[in-house]
């Protein structure tokens, strides 16, 4: 289990986190969202050990993550800058696996060569000359290859065509059956990830929003279309957001609602959606 415990992270004066909890559990897949600058790639650097000077404690299966080599060498985190401009940027991308291999204890060669052949790697290339796109497949190629107890995914598919992001998704899946272990994705292509996350960590104004699983996620979060007069049935929501079209408003919801209100509600001439992660995240503060 992977837990966070008061974490806060301030950068100078600017506070980025702040009494961050959460526990993650084995094999699942988790959804990290947000909007740009919320704390997402702060958060999953710290986990990752790449980021300290924070409060708080981070702990994986008991132990303490910050400086911990034994623990850290079990953590995974790709991202599309991982490597920055490090010397072996400059290697072939065969030289480059081979070193890895040497650093990672769970790399499995085999599966390795299975996903150069399923991705169509250019083992000849440089690293440092690759495209974007080309360097995030490789990167991701890494982190499947990998296989870290935590397996972290900083937006992994950016720059890839949605043929591949669907192919790398569908290894990841097909993997995790077999090697069970946490993964963690943070991605502004939120409405596709969805449908492999199991729960989702929700991160707005330095804090969590939501930490819940993606089927109570889809139940509590609502559009309702009506009246302002007919929408005040309502007012004891968690109302997240407003819109005005004429005379008529839009609230957007996230809360629980039983069978039967849902029945008033629509008897009272509202018009009920479900509201998409995406959708969640652009009318939340």
């Amino acid at each position: 289990m992977l837990e966070i415990v008061d974490y806060s992270k301030k950068y100078g004066q600017k506070e980025v986190l702040k009494n961050i909890n959460l526990k993650m559990e084995d094999s699942k897949v988790y959804g990290l969202i947000g909007n740009n600058g919320v704390g997402k790639t702060t958060l999953l650097q710290s986990i990752s050990n790449f980021k300290i000077g924070y409060t708080g404690e981070i702990k994986f299966n008991n132990q303490t993550v910050l400086e911990n080599q034994s623990v850290v060498e079990d953590i995974v985190y790709i991202s599309e800058d991982m490597f920055g401009e490090a010397f072996y940027t400059e290697y072939k991308i065969k030289k480059l696996f081979k070193i890895l291999s040497t650093l990672y204890k769970n790399w499995d060669q085999e599966f390795n060569t299975y996903l150069v052949e399923k991705f169509n790697i250019n083992l000849k290339s440089k690293y440092k000359k690759l495209s974007k796109g080309e360097k995030n497949l490789v990167n991701l190629v890494i982190g499947l290859t990998t296989r870290g107890k935590i397996t972290i995914f900083d937006e992994p598919t950016s720059g890839l065509d949605a043929k591949t992001r669907y192919a790398f998704y569908q290894v990841l899946m097909e993997d995790l059956e077999l090697n069970p272990r946490i993964v963690i994705i943070s991605t502004h292509i939120i409405d596709e990830a969805a449908n492999y996350f199991e729960d989702v960590i929700f991160l707005a104004d330095k804090s969590v929003k939501i930490f819940d699983s993606v089927e109570n996620i889809n139940k509590n979060a609502k559009s309702f279309m009506g009246s302002p007069e007919k929408l005040v049935i309502l007012k004891d929501k968690n109302i997240i957001d407003v819109e005005k079209f004429g005379g008529m408003e839009k609230y957007y919801i996230y809360d629980n609602f039983t069978k039967e209100e849902l029945e008033k509600i629509e008897e009272s001439n509202i018009t009920i959606e479900n509201i998409t992660l995406q959708n969640l995240i652009v009318h939340t503060n």
